[in-house]
């Protein structure tokens, strides 16, 4: 939980101090193709990129449970890496570990 919270108040750091970019915290919703609602705010841009982060999901896979398995979360709060590891799933976060690992996993 730790790391993540770290991750995001660096990020959020970030992107504060960054010339141009302005932070609005809240829940938004679209209210037309361009345009987004933050509380009473309107923002209007020809393109939007959402952001919305993301839990992981543990596949339903014959014997998952039979055996050990990290998650996101859970292989951050690992204090070394595994020698071995399988990374299923193709979003840009499982690439990022699965980089990651062929990195720094010992040989």
């Amino acid at each position: 939980m730790r790391s993540r919270q770290n991750s995001r108040a660096g990020v959020e750091g970030w992107l504060r101090g960054m010339k141009g970019c302005t932070v609005i915290t809240g829940s938004a919703r679209f209210v037309g193709q361009d345009t987004v609602s933050v509380g009473e705010e309107k923002l209007t841009a020809p393109r939007i990129f959402v952001n919305v982060g993301g839990r992981a999901i543990v596949p339903n896979l014959v014997g998952i449970d039979q055996v050990p398995y990290l998650t996101n979360t859970s292989m951050l709060a690992l204090d070394r890496v595994p020698r071995h590891l399988v990374v299923i799933g193709g979003s840009y976060i499982g690439l990022e570990f699965a980089q990651m690992h062929r990195r720094s996993a010992p040989r």
